[in-house]
Parts: structure tokens; sequence; C-alpha cells
């Protein structure tokens, strides 16, 4: 499923999921992420979603995680994953954007699991794909 209103449609129900971040990178025009998200570890299905490129990350325990102001009063057991279009992130990198604009839109994106929150600012819409079994997974460094 690629970027709609219903991008994470498949998993958005998904209450103190699992998520996982994988990145593959060596500059930013060879900077794909891949974030796992599913009901637990051990279980499927799983969904992958990934960004062709991306300009920052960042990865925070859910423990004393303070949500962007700009999505104040969401309670991350209710809404797992959110895309912004404004952000104080986003405010904060007017440089990165400047150099990486590709006249494409940059998008927070943060995926809220339960043990760890995941963020990332990209001009890439996700795909997302559904994994029913395990899987090996490869991506280059």
């Amino acid at each position: 499923i690629r970027m709609n209103e219903n991008w994470n449609i498949e998993f958005r129900e998904l209450v103190f999921p699992s998520v996982e971040l994988f990145l593959q990178s060596n500059k930013v025009e060879n900077s794909k992420v891949y974030i796992v998200i599913g009901k637990s570890v051990d279980l499927y299905p799983k969904f992958v979603v990934e960004f062709d490129r991306y300009i920052a990350f960042r990865s925070n325990e859910e423990t004393g995680y303070k949500m962007d102001s700009k999505v104040s009063g969401v309670n991350n057991s209710i809404i797992n994953s959110i895309c912004l279009l404004e952000s104080d992130w986003l405010e904060s990198i007017v440089i990165s954007k400047t150099l990486y604009n590709k006249g494409r839109p940059f998008r927070h994106f943060i995926f809220c699991g339960g043990d760890n929150i995941v963020e990332l600012i990209t001009d890439s819409d996700p795909i997302v794909k559904a994994i029913f079994e395990e899987t090996e997974f490869k991506y280059r460094v």
C-alpha cells in the first residue's frame, strides 16, 4: 500500500506493538529505512513499512518519551503511527531540508511501540508489505 490517508490501515489497530528499525544507508541518496511493526516479536502477521530515503531518524524508549507538541494529547496506547506535515522537529531541521530537497514535501512519521518509539523525517512515501511467516530480511549497510 502506498501513501494515502489509510497508509497504516493494516496495523493501526495494534495496541503497544513491537516496533523495530532497520537502516540501509551510505548517503542520503541511498538511505532506505525499514520499520517492522507487529503485535509482538513472535507473532505474525508483521508489517514492513519501507521508505526509499530519509534525512533523519530517532529511536527512543517509550518510558519518558515526550510527544511532539503538534500532536500533544495523543495517547500512544490508542494511536501507534502518525504522519505529520508540521512538527517541532521538521521546523528545527531547515538546513537539512534545504540541502536535500527534491521538490517533495518532508513529513515526520512517528511509530509508537510498546518498548520504543521510532521517528523518521522523509520525503518518500511509505510502502507497506505484510509478512505472514518467518522471513529472511536482507539489507545492505
